[in-house]
C-alpha cells in the first residue's frame, strides 16, 4: 500500500460549519459517524471552476473522501446524499438550521466520535426539512445536551441528591429540579409541570417519538426559553445564530 492511500479516509457526514480561508479555499466542519467533528480544508472550493464548490456547502449530508495532511486533513472528494433543501428555502427552518448547527460545531469534542448523537442530529435535520414544527429545534437542542452528559436533574435535587418532592423549582445554576429545602440556596424560576413532563419525554426517546408530541403554546414558549438561558448559562455569552432566529421572528411579525 502507498504511502498516500494509507492516508487516504472516507465517512458519511453533515457539513455544520464553514469559512473562507485565503484567496480561494475553505475550511469546513463535518460531523462524521465514524470519526466525529472533523475541521478539513477544501482546496480551491471558491472558484468556479472546482467539483466542490457545490458540494462543500452548509447542511449537506453526504459521503466525503479525505486525506491526511500535516496542519489539517483535506477534502478531496464529496459525493452528496441529501440538501436538505426545504429547510434551507424557509427562513424560520434556515434559521434553526444555523442554530443547531452552531451549538454542534461548539459542543462537539473534535474527532471523538458518537453514533447516537449523530443518528439524532441526521434524523433532526431529515425532520425539520419537512416539520412545521417550530419548537423541535429546541427539543432537539434539549437532546443534545442530553446526550453529551449536560441533561439537567430532572428526578433528584442536585444540591442535596434526594428527591425533589415533585417540585417545578428550575435552577439552571445549579442544573436541575431543586426541592424546595434547597431552593434558598440557589437562584430558581418555577417552570410548568407539562414543560417538566416533555423534558422527562425528551430524555427518554428518540427524536422520532418525542418529534410527534403536540403542546400547546406555553410550553413552546417555556421550552424556548429555558433551552436558550441554559445555552447561555453554558457558554456564557449569546450565539450568534440566536440573533438570526430572533431576527427572522420579527420580520414574520411585521
Amino acid at each position: 500500500m502507498s504511502t498516500l492511500s494509507s492516508k487516504k479516509y472516507s465517512d458519511k457526514g453533515i457539513i455544520i460549519a464553514k469559512k473562507n480561508f485565503l484567496e480561494a479555499d475553505k475550511i469546513v466542519d463535518i460531523f462524521t459517524l465514524e470519526h466525529g467533528r472533523i475541521n478539513v480544508l477544501v482546496k480551491g472550493a471558491r472558484r468556479g471552476t472546482s467539483k466542490l464548490a457545490g458540494s462543500s456547502e452548509l447542511f449537506i449530508y453526504g459521503l466525503f473522501g479525505f486525506v491526511k495532511g500535516r496542519k489539517s486533513d483535506i477534502l478531496i472528494s464529496a459525493r452528496p446524499i441529501r440538501y436538505f433543501r426545504r429547510g434551507q428555502e424557509d427562513l424560520d427552518k434556515l434559521s434553526h438550521l444555523f442554530l443547531a448547527s452552531e451549538i454542534l460545531s461548539k459542543i462537539l469534542p473534535p474527532s471523538v466520535p458518537n453514533k447516537d448523537v449523530f443518528d439524532e442530529t441526521l434524523d433532526f435535520f431529515k425532520r425539520i426539512n419537512t416539520s412545521n414544527n417550530p419548537s423541535l429545534v429546541y427539543e432537539y437542542i434539549y437532546k443534545l445536551t442530553v446526550l453529551l452528559g449536560y441533561g439537567l436533574s430532572l428526578g433528584t435535587c442536585p444540591i442535596c441528591h434526594e428527591e425533589n418532592d415533585k417540585s417545578l423549582l428550575l435552577s439552571l445554576e445549579a442544573g436541575g429540579i431543586i426541592c424546595k429545602k434547597c431552593a434558598r440556596h440557589t437562584n430558581v424560576r418555577e417552570i410548568s409541570e407539562d414543560t417538566l413532563k416533555l423534558l422527562r419525554y425528551i430524555e427518554e426517546n428518540k427524536i422520532t417519538e418525542y418529534g410527534k408530541v403536540t403542546f400547546g403554546n406555553p410550553t413552546k414558549e417555556e421550552l424556548r426559553s429555558l433551552v436558550n438561558d441554559y445555552l447561555d448559562s453554558i457558554y456564557q455569552r449569546e450565539l450568534k445564530s440566536k440573533k438570526f432566529v430572533k431576527t427572522v421572528e420579527q420580520l414574520k411579525q411585521s
